[in-house]
């Protein structure tokens, strides 16, 4: 297993995954149709990760766990949507389902953490679906926890609610960097 920045050739892998990941991790919380229709949306998505590899955010880490010659994850940092111009974001983290519960995530939560600390933020938020249980179990392993702001919008005829989390990242040696271990 390698943990690597993406390059533009992972483009490719990078949509496939990012709509299996989709399917498998909101299934129950978004429609059914949604999810199973997005197996047309590779190629945009696809499109979407080869800009964000070219022209990145300000702050971005694109890191991808690669096993062999295959992309089976990825995390996604930069500098935050919102907020003060030193606050990161990790914007998304995907494994391939199939790979859920084997230690793949932390493998890339480790050194997306490190690398935004690196980047100078001292602190970073997230957004996660309210019922996604098993993804916020994840994100409270690793120190990040609920700041109390919320937001519900409806997204293909479904009322969800997200619930945004925040983690002070400080330096190499602050607490929430040893809860990573």
């Amino acid at each position: 297993m390698q943990i690597r920045p993406a390059a533009p050739a992972d483009a490719p892998a990078l949509g496939r995954l990012h709509v299996r990941a989709w399917q498998s991790a909101y299934r129950g919380m978004l429609p059914d149709d949604y999810l199973d229709a997005l197996d047309a949306q590779a190629e945009p998505r696809e499109r979407m990760w080869r800009d964000l590899i070219e022209r990145p955010r300000d702050g971005q880490t694109l890191l991808v766990a690669e096993d062999g010659r295959a992309v089976v994850g990825f995390c996604h940092t930069a500098r935050a949507r919102e907020g003060p111009p030193d606050l990161g974001e990790l914007f998304s983290i995907y494994v391939d389902p199939d790979r859920i519960g084997t230690g793949l995530g932390a493998a890339l939560m480790r050194p997306s953490l490190d690398a935004m600390r690196a980047a100078g933020f001292p602190a970073a938020v997230l957004w996660v679906l309210d019922a996604n249980d098993l993804a916020r179990r994840f994100y409270e392993r690793f120190g990040w926890r609920p700041d109390g702001t919320v937001k519900e919008e409806t997204l293909w005829g479904v009322t969800v609610r997200e619930v945004r989390y925040r983690i002070e990242l400080g330096g190499a040696g602050s607490e929430s960097s040893r809860k990573t271990g």
